[in-house]
């Protein structure tokens, strides 16, 4: 019996230590996957910026040659002019071969540089960023007397709990539909990394950015430093701190159905993150849920660091869109 159980007990091991290797292959197997991705990614870039460059790097070589070029034939003509016939300089002939071939280049590189430009609008999983940027929208005013928060629903302290509470209430018997269900994903999305917080107010949802700014600070994000308030004074852009206090005396919200003041607003608040030092490549813009706003957003984006992104209402996913200017005749819409 002890013979069997020892039995049974090696067969047990070997099975134990199977098992830890296998998992251990599997996590190895995983992060290369990772890091696999991630490398993809970092090419494909590398390879678009090389895409772009290579036309000029073309034209500095063709530039080059040409100089060269020019010598040799200047030497060539100056021993003809009196009168000797002089020897072949291989390196003369060299310079001429190496301007034929950059001209030669150059020409192929002419969609680059005459075909009309078109914007290049591409999907992509965003990272995490540290600064923030999403245009609010509007509850009805019967939530203002429940702090904004729609009947049923109780807000805890864990952003994460809550959203999983609020798509539970969704799928209920009893459908619960809140406009800031989106705006919290999309905070949700960057909270572990997030340092700044800006909220793009309309003329309505001004008057309920305290309501919000309360149901953000109930959540203690790890990186959190400031929420500013993109608004207008006597119509001009401004951004006020309403971080730890609410400071939105004496301003008006945006017309979300005006370009204008859409887009004047979000270069003002590139400018004012510019001197503040916050870098455009940790800049998201969201434009959930509204129509002029996603324009204005898309815009912000065209060639710069900055990304923009939406929440789907379907997946309930996060999205990053990325546009720039790239040549008509790759992919470009």
């Amino acid at each position: 019996m002890s013979v069997l159980g020892g039995r049974i007990f090696q067969i047990a091991h070997k099975h134990r230590i199977f098992l830890h290797y296998t998992i251990c292959d599997f996590r190895i197997l995983h992060t290369s996957f990772k890091r696999g991705v991630l490398l993809s990614k970092k090419t494909k870039r590398f390879s678009a910026k090389c895409r772009v460059l290579l036309p000029w790097f073309i034209v500095s070589m063709t530039v080059l040659g040409s100089h060269f070029a020019a010598d040799a034939f200047l030497e060539t003509f100056e021993l003809w002019s009196h009168g000797k016939i002089g020897s072949i300089s291989f390196i003369n002939v060299g310079y001429v071969i190496f301007f034929a071939g950059m001209v030669y280049l150059l020409y192929r590189q002419k969609d680059n540089f005459f075909h009309p430009r078109s914007r290049h609008l591409s999907n992509e999983s965003p990272e995490e960023k540290e600064h923030l940027a999403l245009f609010l929208s509007t509850i009805p005013p019967i939530l203002e007397s429940s702090h904004g928060i729609p009947n049923g629903l109780r807000l805890s302290h864990d952003i994460h709990k809550d959203l999983d509470t609020i798509k539970a209430m969704k799928d209920g018997s009893s459908p619960v539909r809140w406009a800031w269900e989106m705006p919290l994903r999309s905070v949700q999305h960057h909270c572990n990394k997030l340092k700044t917080l800006t909220l793009v107010c309309s003329k309505e949802s001004i008057l309920q950015v305290h309501l919000f700014l309360a149901i953000c600070k109930r959540y203690q994000f790890p990186n959190l430093q400031n929420i500013y308030l993109l608004a207008r004074r006597d119509k001009r852009p401004e951004l006020v701190e309403m971080w730890p206090i609410n400071n939105n005396v004496g301003l008006n919200g945006f017309d979300f159905e005006s370009f204008d003041e859409l887009s004047n607003g979000m270069w003002y608040l590139i400018r004012a993150f510019r001197r503040k030092g916050y870098s455009e490549s940790e800049t998201m813009i969201d434009f959930t849920g509204q129509k002029p706003t996603s324009v204005v957003a898309a815009t912000m984006t065209f060639n710069r660091e900055i990304k923009a992104q939406y929440v789907s209402t379907i997946s309930l996913k996060v999205l990053s869109y990325d546009v720039f200017y790239t040549s008509q005749t790759e992919f470009g819409l």
